[in-house]
């Protein structure tokens, strides 16, 4: 009799895979890691609730798993935090690093994980709610040619964004809505940016 194929399915569902990068990491860390793999292979049954048909539970786990390595102030954060954030990244169907983050934040004296959409994320709920269509973000640099005219950016590039971001002045964006007109937010200065992010991302506990 084939052992593995009378393993109960309810075991199989709960069998999480090892994330690649486990060379070198130090022992205390990867303890802290295994603690919180145990919590996610009993919180199985609630994301596999919360997925879509089709989404493995399983690979987000991993992913998860993956993430703390690459991010080890998550690890010191309360462990219920760490997997509700993971359950809501789960609950809104999104990709860690691609559509979403996990991050480390500080609130009231404690360390909490909190699940922080990016601007990919949000425009990926909008198109599925039917509230846009789509949306677009365009920076522009220093040497560019643009203008803000009737409610529409004019923008001839010149230049080419570097990975650095350091030559971008401004930044604006623009969604098309169900009825296909677009919309156009004017140009915010990067300063701007900065201060925005920095009066609602005060509870980051790196704001780096």
């Amino acid at each position: 009799v084939c052992t593995e194929c009378s393993m109960s399915d309810a075991t199989a569902m709960t069998v999480i895979p090892e994330p690649m990068a486990v060379r070198g990491v130090p022992q205390e860390l990867y303890d802290k890691q295994q603690l919180f793999k145990a919590d996610l292979e009993a919180a199985i049954p609630q994301l596999e609730a919360a997925l879509p048909k089709g989404v493995r539970a399983q690979a987000l786990a991993s992913m998860a798993l993956t993430m703390v390595l690459d991010n080890p102030k998550l690890l010191d954060c309360e462990p219920l935090s760490l997997t509700r954030s993971v359950y809501k990244v789960a609950s809104l169907n999104l990709r860690i690093g691609e559509t979403c983050d996990i991050v480390p934040t500080k609130k009231r004296g404690k360390d909490i994980a909190e699940c922080w959409i990016r601007v990919r994320g949000v425009v990926e709920l909008a198109i599925r709610a039917r509230a846009i269509q789509w949306a677009k973000y365009i920076l522009i640099c220093d040497v560019d040619e643009w203008s803000f005219e009737n409610d529409e950016l004019l923008h001839k590039p010149r230049g080419t964004v570097k990975l650095d971001c350091s030559n971008v002045t401004h930044v604006s964006a623009m969604v098309i809505l169900p009825s296909g007109i677009k919309v156009w937010e004017q140009p915010w200065p990067v300063e701007r940016i900065i201060a925005h992010r920095d009066k609602y991302a005060k509870n980051l506990n790196n704001p780096d």
